[in-house]
């Protein structure tokens, strides 16, 4: 059997316009002051020789952890706003952290992502 596209067009063109347009017409935003959970991608980089073989972990805030690749992103979330610490543990003893550590503070606005990177040398 072949349909016709008047066809299709005398059996939508009815159902349009009795129910109308289906999905939302106006656009809704949070209040100013609802909470909005956040997100946070942590990212590693790592440089030089002999590169940690099984990788790194990432704490968030001793409650959430994850997996990390040596040249790589995880994210967490939902996280509701507020401050946060991540912790990149299980570098291997020939790798470094380059600069504050491998503590990281920050923050997670309303319905924002933050970021936070890290660069590992190994050597």
């Amino acid at each position: 059997m072949r349909i016709e596209t008047s066809h299709i067009a005398r059996i939508a063109l009815p159902l349009v316009a009795a129910f109308g347009c289906i999905g939302p017409t106006e656009q809704t935003f949070p209040d100013e002051d609802e909470i909005v959970p956040g997100t946070v991608q942590i990212s590693v980089t790592t440089t030089g020789d002999n590169l940690d073989p099984d990788g790194y972990q990432v704490t968030i805030d001793e409650s959430m952890s994850e997996p990390l690749d040596v040249n790589g992103t995880v994210g967490f979330g939902p996280l509701a706003p507020g401050n946060y610490q991540a912790v990149l543990s299980d570098v291997a003893s020939n790798c470094a952290i380059q600069g504050s550590g491998s503590a990281r503070s920050f923050t997670i606005a309303s319905g924002s992502t933050a970021g936070v990177a890290y660069a590992v040398v190994c050597g």
